[in-house]
């Protein structure tokens, strides 16, 4: 069989699960609960890995068995405060952490400019600032929005729309 030909049948086959895909459908079903009826951590897990895939404008809906509706809010917002206050203190260290390390790179630069240009101490401090440098500006340009990013993702999911079916 041609590629071409096996890769548009694959997309024919895959096509059935775009239309709750496009809308931002979460479907839920008793698997994701355990036996007492409590969401599983795990259920979340895969709920957060969904939503990376989905558009960030729309609003999601959870569709979750009718006999579960009660219980599943307070549990997902349980979860989801957990992790909205360790990504606020992640984020507060990183900024805090930043400031430091730009701090040390300043005095670095400071202490570079007083000493005379034959001293090993003058190469070393170069290194010095620019890792200085270099380690603030890649929390600040990466892991910052990196964070964000998680934490939007987790208010999309805390105001998304909940829907029950029997």
């Amino acid at each position: 069989m041609k590629k071409s030909v096996m890769k548009k049948q694959i997309k024919m086959r895959l096509a059935k699960y775009r239309p709750g895909l496009t809308d931002n459908i979460i479907p839920l079903d008793d698997g994701d609960f355990g036996e007492n009826g409590k969401f599983l951590s795990s259920s979340y897990d895969s709920l957060k890995d969904i939503t990376k895939h989905l558009d960030r404008k729309m609003r999601l809906k959870i569709t979750i068995p009718e006999k579960h509706k009660k219980g599943f809010l307070p549990i997902l917002d349980q979860y989801i405060t957990l992790e909205l206050l360790f990504l606020e203190k992640e984020i507060k260290n990183i900024k805090i952490i930043s400031f430091l390390l730009l701090f040390t790179a300043v005095v670095t630069s400071i202490i570079y400019h007083f000493i005379v240009e034959t001293s090993i101490f003058y190469e070393m401090l170069v290194v010095a600032f620019w890792v200085f440098v270099w380690s603030c500006m890649d929390r600040l340009l990466f892991d910052l929005p990196r964070l964000r990013g998680e934490e939007n993702r987790l208010l999309q999911i805390a105001n998304s729309e909940i829907q029950s079916f029997e």
